[in-house]
């Protein structure tokens, strides 16, 4: 896509159509993948065990088919959220470096870091929400100067919320999988079943974020454009 130059900045706007079309069709993905995990580890925990007690080969059938779904939309969901990294830490990049060069000023997250954020351990608890945050006010402001007291929506803080405690809940998961006894099973189950939800509403959330913060940078960018 070629550049556009639309204020007196370093930076150059450069739309974010083609990375929100690839963000949709990732984001619905994982999502998608996210359901069948918690469809497979839901029947684990109530369809299997009922089954149990009437039939036990159909309980087994049952187990080994639902175990079966969850594997494979684990594997398939690393692999969606392998390619989404880079993908999304592009349109971060991008989205940063647009709403300087729309005119935002003092921006206090650099395009670089707006990305480094996510692999510093602690800080990628929250730093890369004020940036997010940051790009999204920053890229809608008519005035360079006011952009910083406006507000943001509220699904942003649940797209984090929800971002951040499925993937703690993940990781008990993890932890209580490799135990072997019954306890430690149920409960992998169970954590499974929550950080499926919680990581299913994060992808549905991240893409609204992730248009909302396109859809303002080309409104801006037509505006300055035009003159208005």
């Amino acid at each position: 896509e070629p550049g556009v130059q639309v204020a007196d900045s370093d930076y150059r706007y450069r739309p974010l159509r083609n990375l929100v079309g690839w963000l949709t069709i990732l984001f619905y993905a994982m999502a998608f993948l996210g359901t069948l995990m918690v469809i497979g580890n839901v029947a684990l925990v109530t369809i299997v065990p009922r089954s149990a007690t009437e039939n036990a080969a159909l309980a087994d059938a049952l187990s080994a088919i639902a175990m079966g779904v969850v594997a494979l939309a684990v594997l398939i969901y690393l692999v969606c959220f392998i390619v989404t990294v880079p993908v999304f830490s592009k349109f971060t990049y991008r989205a940063n470096a647009n709403a300087r060069a729309l005119g935002a000023e003092n921006m206090e997250h650099s395009p670089g870091w707006s990305v480094g954020w996510y692999f510093i351990p602690i800080a990628n608890l929250f730093k890369p929400f004020q940036a997010t945050k940051e790009i999204y006010i920053a890229s809608s402001a008519h005035d360079a100067e006011d952009w910083k007291s406006m507000a943001v929506p509220g699904y942003f803080g649940w797209w984090w919320a929800t971002w951040v405690i499925g993937n703690i809940v993940g990781r008990f998961e993890s932890r209580m999988a490799m135990r072997d006894d019954p306890t430690s099973e149920f409960l992998s189950v169970c954590a499974g079943i929550a950080s499926g939800v919680l990581l299913v509403a994060a992808s549905l959330l991240a893409l609204n974020v992730v248009r909302a913060i396109a859809g303002r940078q080309t409104v801006k960018a037509q505006q300055l454009l035009s003159g208005h």
